[in-house]
């Protein structure tokens, strides 16, 4: 029977664009037959090698570094790797740094600033020289204002996506502009001005912006020597790394623009030197940003400990994994061991259990054999499980009809409000604010930790919305925001653009908040002067989840719990084939298990299979059953 493509009713599995991830149920609850044996059978998308030219029946030439030890699996069969000797190549003066034509400009500073593609140069500004840079040399900041525009007709086309690359050194002396690219319609015509850049806003702090959208995120500087910064956009969205790190939430969202027409940085005295500045026509894969980091085509020369029988085509690192089999011993259902938390009121012969997630389908099959559980480390069988659902909305706030008074965010553009709050619930859906009339503006809600009484890491964000400053609004996350009940958060409203300020009405509060305004969120603190004593209009959405769970025992304890023992839903997956077999499928590692006996139970009517360790993500794969009709 195949995986399932949705993890819909498969208790722990995930799917994604790779397929179904371990762990998951591969026959459903429907089947009426009874289960006897099973071969479990996996297709492993993880560990693909690219053999390079240079590759022999003994030496494999590999862009990724084994450890000797390690068994590689090829279509010319298993070998052993004995030793590796790193021959990469540096690549910082290579247009073509990945082989498939998508970088289609580089400008690498080294003693001129050149593009090594085959569009028209930039206009930089050289008079300050070049200074030792991230690889080879850097470009100095001018000493004066000065925008780099493409010096023909011959732009740089920017399609439906493309990714942005460009290394800055840091100096948290620096308070303005980092650097700043810019795009447009068509050659030198901003029409459609599209701005991607990052600088500091204080010695802390860096900003981020994208798309044009203004300050799009604020993160603390790494006080790394030099920054790399990667703008990535397309249909999907557009988003931003520092040094391989995504700095946003969730994607931003994308415009087409046809060409880039101006590179520069901004501030007299403020720039920082720029180093390696790429363009590709294309989404960057993970590996791929990576490798930007050391700007090297990786080689590394592989010898086998054993030649194989002739040059290999395709090879793949064997995983680090197990497989099991779920089914007959100690229950069928599968997945990692579940801690449970001791509710009141448990006795001898009936365990109470609180929980913000159903248990009783992780808990108790009737009709199977999964009817364990763990106290202090001995199984005790269940013979029936109740469950109460007291989830219930929750809101925090009070709406008012009518207001007193207003208060702007501020008289400039790009202020942000914010409002730390104690959490009253543990899943936060939406946050609704009252405006007052006013021109139009862009705003994007934000939830941020709490770090002494600052806005501290950035949990999730909404997507940008144009307000008219004459109503009532609710900013909603895609996915309900889990909190610590009790715990402090901030809601940040940041003012992106706009032609006027956000009014505010400041007639209800949040229980236990404290607000404040400013220029940028590192800014915010409780004991902040300027917009003290202003209590913010806000309503926080949500609800709090709470399951009470009665596990009835089938033979009673001794005594009733004290609350202390450690209780737990035990690991029921531990069948494991005795061999296993593995070879080349198509592009994929096939593995197979050898044939698994179940015992004879007319109950078993439903089968797992589990994979764990490294590599252990599947594409598809199959469990064979034998059924008693």
């Amino acid at each position: 029977m195949a995986f399932a493509d949705s993890s819909a009713g498969y208790p722990g599995a995930t799917v994604d664009a790779d397929g179904v991830h371990t762990p998951a149920h591969s026959v459903g609850a429907d089947n009426t037959n009874q289960v006897v044996s099973a071969i479990p059978e996996i297709l492993v998308v993880n560990g693909k090698l690219v053999l390079l030219d240079g590759t022999t029946e003994s030496i494999l030439k590999l862009a990724i570094l084994l450890a000797s030890g390690d068994v590689i699996i090829t279509d010319q069969g298993e070998c052993v790797v004995a030793s590796v000797t790193d021959d990469s190549v540096d690549a910082s003066t290579t247009l073509d740094i990945f082989g498939d034509g998508s970088c289609v400009s580089c400008v690498s500073f080294n003693g001129n600033v050149n593009d090594l593609g085959s569009y028209d140069d930039y206009t930089f500004d050289v008079s300050s020289g070049y200074t030792t840079g991230k690889f080879g040399q850097a470009l100095n900041p001018p000493a004066a204002n000065n925008e780099a525009l493409v010096s023909g007709t011959n732009a740089i086309p920017l399609g439906e996506e493309f990714t942005l690359s460009i290394w800055l050194k840091r100096d948290a002396t620096k308070t303005s502009w980092f650097f700043s690219a810019e795009s447009g319609d068509d050659y030198q015509t901003p029409i459609v001005n599209k701005n991607y850049g990052v600088y500091r806003a204080d010695a802390s702090t860096l900003h981020y912006m994208i798309q044009g959208g203004g300050v799009m995120g604020s993160f603390e500087d790494p006080e790394t020597e030099w920054y790399h910064c990667i703008w990535e956009s397309s249909t999907a969205g557009s988003n931003f790394y520092l040094n391989g790190e995504k700095k946003n939430a969730s994607p931003h969202p994308h415009t087409d623009v046809n060409v880039l027409y101006s590179i520069y940085q901004l501030g007299t005295t403020q720039a920082t030197p720029m180093d390696q500045f790429r363009v590709f026509n294309r989404i960057l894969t993970a590996e791929e940003k990576t490798r930007l980091y050391t700007e090297t085509n990786p080689v590394y020369t592989t010898t086998l400990v054993e030649a194989l029988p002739d040059i290999p085509t395709k090879a793949v690192k064997q995983p680090d994994l197990a497989l099991k089999v779920g089914a007959g011993v100690t229950g069928e259902y599968l997945g990692q061991e579940i801690p449970l938390v001791w509710g009141a009121g448990s006795t001898t012969s009936e365990l109470k259990f609180d929980s913000t997630t159903s248990l009783v389908n992780n808990l108790f099959v009737l009709e199977g054999v999964h009817n364990n559980i763990e106290i202090d480390g001995v199984d005790h069988k269940i013979s029936g499980v109740n469950e109460v659902d007291n989830s219930t909305p929750a809101l925090a706030g009070t709406w008012e009809e009518t207001v007193s008074s207003a208060r702007n965010i501020g008289s400039v553009s790009g202020l942000h409000l914010g409002v730390k709050f104690v959490a009253e619930f543990n899943l936060l859906e939406s946050v609704l604010f009252d405006t007052l009339a006013g021109n139009d503006y862009v705003l994007v809600g934000q939830l941020y930790t709490d770090v002494d009484g600052s806005p501290g890491s950035l949990i999730a964000e909404t997507s940008s919305v144009t307000l008219d400053g004459s109503d009532q609004y609710q900013f909603a996350w895609e996915t309900a925001q889990e909190l610590t009940v009790g715990a402090s958060y901030w809601i940040v409203l940041e003012h992106q653009s706009g032609t006027g300020n956000p009014a505010f009405t400041t007639v209800s509060d949040v229980t236990g908040v404290g607000s404040t305004r400013g220029d940028t969120i590192s800014n915010f603190t409780d004991d902040q002067v300027s917009g003290a004593g202003e209590d913010w209009w806000f309503k926080l959405s949500g609800s709090q989840s709470e399951y009470i769970t009665t596990a009835t025992l089938e033979n009673p304890l001794t005594s009733a719990p004290a609350g202390t023992e450690i209780v737990k839903i035990p690991d029921r997956c531990n069948l494991t084939p005795a061999s296993y077999t593995q070879a080349l499928d198509g592009e994929d590692l096939k593995i197979t298990g050898a044939e698994i006996e179940l015992e004879d139970n007319p109950n078993l009517k439903r089968l797992a299979m589990s994979v764990s360790g490294e590599g252990g993500i599947f594409k598809s794969g199959k469990i064979y059953t034998k059924e008693k009709l």
